[in-house]
């Protein structure tokens, strides 16, 4: 069994490719700032939903919807990207409103919560390495696979890019065991990582089971 954190969850369905393996989930940590509730009628698992953000700082902060609500984040879009690139923002990616979230880190839920969390799955538009980041000590001590989304070019404002965020989970002891290829991989891309040591060894094998 494992236990899985989904920050970005869209509240529907359970995050691909783990929607096959429902079976093998203890208990699920969602988390999203626009979803308020979990509500997967598979899951049998101990679902435990938080209504909020996930920073590596605690606080207000402003929240970007867009056209495209799956694109939706705390950060702006880079307008001067697309403009310099495409000649226009496409309209998707064209502001819709602006609201304020909480934005709590991970470690401050994962001390309320007595679990020993395995693997987190994050897509956060941008924000993705500030939430692993939000783990702190729990990086190192509970979870061995990332599953994350990392940007090559600046889609958004501020936005940790690809090589910055490799190196900083190379330097975690996570080392890069798949990309997982998409249509627009030349702008951003998926990418599990597994810790190299031999911490957790039945869920490791797990992982690298649910991603073959």
């Amino acid at each position: 069994m494992i236990n899985l954190i989904d920050v970005g969850c869209v509240g529907e369905k359970l995050p691909s490719p783990w929607k096959k393996y429902i079976k093998k989930i203890d208990t699920i940590l969602s988390v999203d700032p626009l979803a308020e509730d979990y509500q997967v009628k598979e899951i049998n698992s101990k679902v435990i939903h938080k209504n909020c953000a996930i920073f590596s700082q605690e606080g207000k902060r402003n929240f970007y919807i867009y056209n495209k609500e799956a694109c939706s984040s705390l950060l702006k879009m880079n307008c001067d990207f697309f403009i310099e690139t495409f000649g226009e923002v496409p309209e998707k990616y064209r502001l819709k409103k602006i609201t304020e979230v909480n934005c709590v880190r991970l470690d401050s839920l994962i001390d309320d919560l007595n679990v020993n969390f395995d693997f987190i799955k994050v897509d956060a538009q941008g924000t993705d390495l500030e939430v692993v980041k939000s783990l702190g000590r729990y990086l190192e001590e509970q979870i061995v696979g990332i599953h994350i989304e990392l940007y090559f070019v600046p889609h958004y404002e501020g936005a940790i890019l690809f090589d910055e965020a490799d190196s900083f989970l190379r330097e975690h002891n996570f080392q890069m065991a798949k990309s997982i290829r998409r249509k627009n991989s030349d702008i951003l891309n998926d990418f599990l990582y597994i810790r190299k040591d031999n911490m957790k060894r039945k869920q490791i094998k797990l992982v690298r089971k649910i991603y073959k």
